[in-house]
This record gives structure tokens, C-alpha cells and sequence, in this order.
């Protein structure tokens, strides 16, 4: 996907995340005060996952993020430390040579 929302993902005020989490305060204030209505229970069991799925959509866990581009793997950031740390070292040891060669040209 390349960071971007699906096409066919709504946007703007006529986004449905807010009137979802309205529905899920007003579910669960229903379950809450009537405990015994499993239809109840399972209708907020599936707007949850309602919710979990329009959320994967902004990035909202490290794997959405990650497949969003947003955030790069660990691992890769850990092999380009490793490869920065070596290319330092590098110009370390060349810097070392360098100077010795002057000092050795100054006498």
C-alpha cells in the first residue's frame, strides 16, 4: 500500500471511526446495565473487531505501521546501526594512517 489508505477507505467528516466509537460507548453502557442480553455482548464483540480493522487502517500497531511504511522493521534498523558503526570504524583507522603518515612526513 505504500503509506497510503485504501481508495476505497473513507475519509474526512464522513469517516465512519467516530459514529463506530459513539456506537461502542452506547453498547457498552447497555451491556453494562443489562449483563443478561448475550445478543448485546456479541453485537459489541463484532464492532470491535469492527474497530480493530478501520484502526489497522491509520497505523494505530507496530505490524499496521510497519506495513503502512511508516516505521521501519527493527531488524533492518539494527543492520544499518551495525553497518554505520563499521563505516565509522573505518574512517577511524584511514583518519589513524593519515595523521601518522603526516607526522611521520613533519620530521
Amino acid at each position: 500500500m505504500g503509506g497510503k489508505l485504501p481508495e476505497s477507505y473513507p475519509r474526512g467528516e464522513g469517516s465512519p471511526l467516530p459514529a463506530l466509537l459513539d456506537e461502542r460507548e452506547e453498547l457498552s453502557e447497555l451491556v453494562h446495565y443489562k449483563p443478561d442480553y448475550t445478543r448485546l455482548r456479541a453485537a459489541l464483540r463484532q464492532l470491535d473487531n469492527q474497530l480493530v480493522r478501520n484502526l489497522a487502517h491509520f497505523g494505530f500497531t507496530p505490524s499496521d505501521r510497519a506495513r503502512l511504511g511508516l516505521v521501519r522493521v527493527r531488524q533492518q534498523s539494527k543492520l544499518e546501526e551495525l553497518m554505520a558503526h563499521r563505516h565509522n570504524r573505518d574512517l577511524c583507522s584511514r583518519l589513524r594512517v593519515s595523521l601518522g603518515k603526516m607526522g611521520k612526513l613533519r620530521r
